[in-house]
């Protein structure tokens, strides 16, 4: 989306999605179950089955035959392979909204790659001097979530399901049993990580085993998948990229390929260590991971709110600070942005609240004075914005 917008424009439904032939909707129910099983190695292997390929086949038919997909990535169109797109429609039967992002992200990435702002020239130089082409990048942007379909309870882990309320009962139920003290002692504990963590966005559910959310037969459920269930729910949503690399290869897919998505979340160094990569992939990863990001605190999804823009671009220097983007890819890529929408402030606050409303139509407890308080925070992200493009001129 254009960086002018206030808030991600709501999808539409794929054209596939209104077929009413009885007949094809089951085989399409038959394979939607198989790719939503949460477990990659076993949906990888059912497709080897003759008959569940054939389906698998048919949906792929039915995505690269979409006008509206095809409209998306018409930039990339030419160099989707048949694995790329099988991949891709494994992602589109998995979950709609994942599929959605992916698609972002790529269109993100495409018109930053063919800006003839500095930001464009920036990253062609980058991906020359590492010797990734430019359609390799886009291509794992469209494809980076791939591993998600590894992720069993989608509903719970993807979808975050659990209120704040629930997360701080849990935290305080951990540090009660883990340091052997009574509640007080455990909010105190829990008030000052919180504090401490504060420049990085640390929230309770970082700070929780996940396993105290589950029954026995979904830790199990977990363990089955590859996944350790007394990780903390972003550690395990991040075992995807993992995962994203493991499909990829299975798909044949080269090396740098499966480097770049398998590295467009945040490592940890002792991570970084036992998942050895070349430093240009991470180079290059890193604007992967800038799309993606942006994406993600930017759109709506059934599960959460989408953030306006100017307060997107805010957290998103917030997290430049933690070191995982390159501050000089930062400048770039705000600026350009800022420069779009800077053409259309008046316009976009003006507009704004008309947005806000209609995002947060329906929503239980929301009142002008919450508009008013989201049109106040934009205000003080855009200060912000222009104090840090100020100071890394």
């Amino acid at each position: 989306m254009q960086p002018e917008q206030p808030f991600i424009p709501h999808e539409q439904t794929l054209d596939t999605q209104h077929d009413t032939d009885p007949e094809r909707l089951a085989r399409e129910e038959r394979v939607r179950m198989i790719c939503q099983s949460g477990n990659h190695h076993s949906i990888l292997e059912s497709f080897k089955d003759p008959e569940n390929h054939i389906l698998l086949e048919e949906h792929t038919h039915s995505l690269q035959s979409d006008h509206r997909v095809r409209e998306q990535l018409s930039g990339i169109l030419a160099s989707l392979s048949p694995a790329h797109w099988e991949m891709l429609t494994l992602l589109h039967l998995f979950d709609t909204e994942t599929f959605n992002h992916c698609i972002r992200t790529y269109q993100i990435v495409q018109r930053k790659l063919q800006s003839t702002h500095p930001i464009g020239e920036f990253l062609r130089t980058e991906l020359r001097k590492e010797g990734v082409p430019q359609e390799t990048l886009a291509i794992s942007a469209l494809l980076h979530d791939i591993g998600k379909i590894g992720i069993p309870l989608k509903e719970l882990i993807l979808n975050n399901t659990l209120t704040d309320q629930e997360w701080h009962h849990l935290c305080v139920e951990h540090f009660c049993k883990q340091d052997r003290c009574d509640t007080e002692q455990a909010e105190a504990t829990l008030a000052l990580k919180l504090t401490a963590g504060a420049p990085h966005n640390l929230r309770e559910k970082d700070l929780v085993p996940f396993s105290y959310c589950l029954t026995s037969e979904q830790r199990d459920l977990l363990v089955r998948s590859g996944i350790n269930p007394d990780q903390t729910l972003g550690e395990i949503i991040n075992t995807h990229q993992d995962f994203s690399g493991e499909i990829a290869r299975a798909y044949g897919l080269d090396d740098t390929f499966v480097a770049l998505v398998s590295n467009h979340h945040e490592r940890s160094l002792d991570e970084e260590e036992s998942h050895p990569v070349s430093q240009s992939a991470l180079r290059i990863a890193t604007i992967l991971r800038f799309a993606d990001v942006f994406d993600a605190i930017h759109s709506t999804r059934t599960y959460k709110k989408g953030n306006p823009f100017l307060t997107t671009i805010a957290i998103l220097i917030r997290k430049s600070h933690d070191g995982f983007i390159d501050p000089r890819l930062a400048h770039l890529w705000i600026d350009e942005d800022m420069q779009i929408f800077e053409a259309s402030q008046k316009d976009y606050f003006r507009i704004l609240p008309e947005a806000i409303d209609r995002e947060h139509e329906g929503e239980t407890g929301y009142s002008v004075e919450t508009r008013e308080a989201i049109i106040a925070e934009e205000r003080n992200s855009l200060i912000r914005i222009h104090e840090f493009l100020e100071k890394t001129l």
